[in-house]
């Protein structure tokens, strides 16, 4: 990192942070411990929801989607992706500009891979969102927060009742992102890469709500 770029963060999230995203990532390369915060809210059917324009459209992405997904290698969707969510009752909320799919996130219920070797486990009624992505064309216009907002309502009605996330510990533009839907940190949760496996734990706010990583073999 140069001076320059130091000075900015420094700047921006203060000499706190950026001193202990250091310390952090020496830590992860010597030891291998990754780290992370464990963030939960409830699910808000009262979510404001702007209305669209004209020929822009919110919902879940249905299989004949997946074709016109895949062909846009932008999307950073694959056949073989779709196929193993959907097999594991994943759901995928979308937005659409002209019938074109242009920002998405997924929502798994039960055991979602994550990191490499790494599955979560999602506790009951709860919703892990992940992948997600917005067309470069279409950044800035909060089209996230409107997936979110549709999401939650379509959730609350299927009985579900929290959202619950992980974040790296040093990542504060996403933890920052995070805290803006209301998200609350309830743990901490950690591993380590091993020739065997993974060592894991999880602090007792993670354990209470039953979050969890996993071995994926």
């Amino acid at each position: 990192m140069d001076v320059k770029d130091f000075g900015a963060r420094v700047e921006r999230w203060g000499w706190r942070r950026v001193v202990l995203a250091a310390l952090y990532q020496r830590m992860l390369r010597l030891t291998g411990l990754h780290l992370f915060v464990i963030n939960s809210r409830p699910l808000d059917v009262a979510m404001p929801m702007p209305e669209l324009p004209a020929n822009h459209q919110v919902r879940r992405l249905q299989p004949v989607d997946d074709d016109p997904a895949v062909a846009n290698p932008a999307l950073g969707l694959n056949a073989e992706f779709l196929q193993q969510a959907r097999a594991r009752g994943d759901i995928c909320i979308g937005y659409f500009d002209q019938g074109e799919l242009v920002s998405y996130f997924w929502c798994g219920f039960n055991r979602v891979p994550a990191d490499p070797g790494i599955a979560v486990k999602v506790p009951p009624r709860y919703s892990y969102a992940y992948k997600a992505m917005t067309l470069a064309s279409h950044r800035g216009r909060h089209l996230q927060q409107i997936l979110t907002a549709a999401n939650d309502k379509l959730l609350c009605q299927e009985g579900y009742t929290h959202n619950i996330e992980y974040i790296d510990v040093a990542n504060f533009p996403q933890r920052r992102a995070s805290a803006r839907y209301g998200n609350r940190t309830i743990g901490l949760a950690a591993y380590i890469e091993r020739d065997q496996g993974h060592w894991i734990v999880h602090s007792p706010g993670v354990k209470k709500v039953g979050f969890a990583f996993e071995q994926d073999l």
